[in-house]
């Protein structure tokens, strides 16, 4: 019998003894979901032109992306130009909200230029227009 009460008190001290563990997995697990900042993933292959301008960029409710090979993303969904306009109609209230394309700095103006005349099409005015800092 006292093997046995033994062996159950073992048992349970060993199981004791992992609940600091435990509390303090779940202490950091709530930790870094509080501290991390999420957000939208972006494209990492886009290089957008330089700019000399200081005025800071208000953040944009809708980004359109279009990388070296011309291949557009809204709101970091693929896209094709010609379903764009289909695309932005199902976003509630385009119109009013703020639009922001990054384009490499390796795309001729004329193909910035079809994209802006889509946004446009869709009854977007405010248009920003990303760009890095100039050195």
């Amino acid at each position: 019998m006292d093997i046995l009460k033994s062996r159950r008190h073992k048992a349970r001290s060993m199981d004791e003894q992992l609940i600091p563990l435990i509390n303090i997995v779940f202490l950091l697990l709530i930790f870094f979901m509080i501290a991390g900042q999420i957000r939208q993933s972006q494209n990492q292959h886009i290089v957008p032109p330089e700019s000399k301008s200081e005025k800071p960029l208000v953040r944009p409710q809708v980004l359109v992306e279009m990388d070296s090979d011309l291949k557009i993303s809204l709101n970091g969904e693929s896209v094709a130009l010609d379903s764009l306009p289909e695309s932005l109609s199902l976003l509630p209230d385009v119109q009013h909200q703020s639009v922001a394309v990054k384009a490499d700095h390796t795309i001729h103006a004329q193909d910035i230029d079809e994209l802006f005349n889509v946004l446009r099409e869709q009854g977007i005015t405010h248009i920003t227009l990303y760009s890095k800092r100039g050195v």
